[in-house]
């Protein structure tokens, strides 16, 4: 089961993206990301889904 994605952490955007590929040159080792519509923000690419969208939901608290 794939986790909740928050909203975008730039624009605010909740039009979120999960996405991969198969990798290249090696067709077994998959690329995945995860992408904001709004303003095209993405995580790094990862070899699994759940460590993409892990990487997206993390957040730094803001100090006030």
């Amino acid at each position: 089961m794939s986790e909740e994605l928050k909203p975008c952490p730039f624009c605010g955007g909740s039009e979120i993206l999960r996405d991969g590929v198969s990798g290249w040159p090696l067709e077994d080792l998959p690329e995945c990301w995860v992408i904001c519509e709004t303003c095209g923000v993405s995580t790094n690419v990862f070899q699994s889904s759940k460590m993409a969208e892990a990487a997206w939901n993390l957040r730094t608290p803001i100090e006030e």
